[in-house]
């Protein structure tokens, strides 16, 4: 019985902490994990901000001021950089890195990771193969 009392109360101790870890987090970090955690889908500012219980604006702000970049910035920059992970460590088409970091256009992956990285995304592949 005793073991069971203890166990559940570690528990309990973990979950507590866990929560307040989180209530710690500023929004902007909340926000972070948020996007890292969703970047497969397609995300919104407003999609985020429901998701943490935040209004739209509020959380724009909050980011802008925090990260000096807008929450839309932080989405491309964070799915550029797991696009090129992808690109790097796995044999997947082009195509298919595009989806798996929710472009659900390929021309528009292109243009975007072309933009933030100087090159299409098949030239950085072969580039740093």
């Amino acid at each position: 019985y005793s073991d069971f009392v203890s166990a559940l109360m570690s528990a309990f101790c973990q979950r507590r902490d866990k929560i307040y870890q989180s209530r710690r987090k500023s929004i902007v970090e909340q926000a972070r994990d948020y996007v890292d955690a969703h970047l497969d889908e397609r995300l919104q500012n407003d999609q985020v901000a429901r998701a943490l219980f935040l209004n739209a604006d509020h959380l724009s702000r909050a980011f802008k001021k925090e990260s000096g970049l807008t929450l839309s910035e932080y989405i491309s920059i964070r799915r550029i950089d797991r696009a090129k992970l992808l690109l790097l460590t796995t044999q997947l088409p082009v195509s298919e890195v595009a989806l798996r970091v929710g472009f659900q256009s390929f021309s528009y992956f292109s243009k975007i990771f072309k933009k933030r990285v100087g090159v299409e995304p098949s030239k950085f592949r072969a580039k740093n193969s």
